[in-house]
């Protein structure tokens, strides 16, 4: 009887001892996954933090270039506006269409003067968008600046304003984004 119930007894402790060690290498094999899911983890966050990083300088920066661009744009504005380059452009769209009263020639297309001021304000609106363009690094400002010293002003004005309302935009979109980006990296 007792070699029987020792029997048992050994028979049961080697059953629990397998037991015990397949639920041992079921936990080393759940560890070393856990340790390398901590480990990706790990690199993404560090990815992904170096990423917002430079995302966020070039936030910055972009930022910086925008208001550069405004405070050209609404200089080049402020200088169009002007009541001398109102006056010279209205002077240079007076064109007479009439022959005189005791000629019999046909109608023509005269402009009556040439408005030295309201070229050398387009050249000081194109020089000051230019120059803007340089120092913020503005490919956008650049091809304005190169519109504005061949269009007429009413394109020009157009198209600035048309180029404010889009950096604008822009700026509303990348400071939306940026706010995402900021919570998503919070969470």
């Amino acid at each position: 009887d007792t070699i029987t119930r020792d029997e048992s007894d050994v028979k049961e402790k080697k059953v629990a001892k397998g037991q015990r060690a397949a639920a041992s290498a079921k936990a080393k094999g759940h560890l070393e996954r856990a340790k390398a899911d901590l480990e990706a983890d790990e690199k993404l966050k560090s990815e992904t933090e170096a990423t917002f990083k430079v995302k966020s300088v070039a936030f910055e920066e972009n930022q910086k270039v925008r208001k550069a661009e405004l405070e050209a744009l609404g200089k080049a504005l402020e200088i169009m506006s002007s009541p001398a380059v109102a006056d010279s452009y209205a002077k240079r769209i007076n064109l007479l269409q009439a022959g005189r009263a005791s000629s019999a020639a046909p109608a023509s297309f005269l402009q009556l003067r040439s408005s030295k001021r309201r070229m050398a304000a387009g050249h000081r609106v194109a020089e000051l968008l230019s120059r803007r363009a340089k120092a913020v690094g503005s490919e956008r400002l650049a091809q304005l600046a190169a519109q504005a010293a061949a269009s007429p002003f009413a394109k020009v004005i157009d198209m600035v304003e048309s180029l404010i309302a889009k950096l604008k935009q822009e700026a509303a979109e990348e400071a939306e984004h940026k706010a995402w980006c900021d919570e998503q990296l919070k969470a």
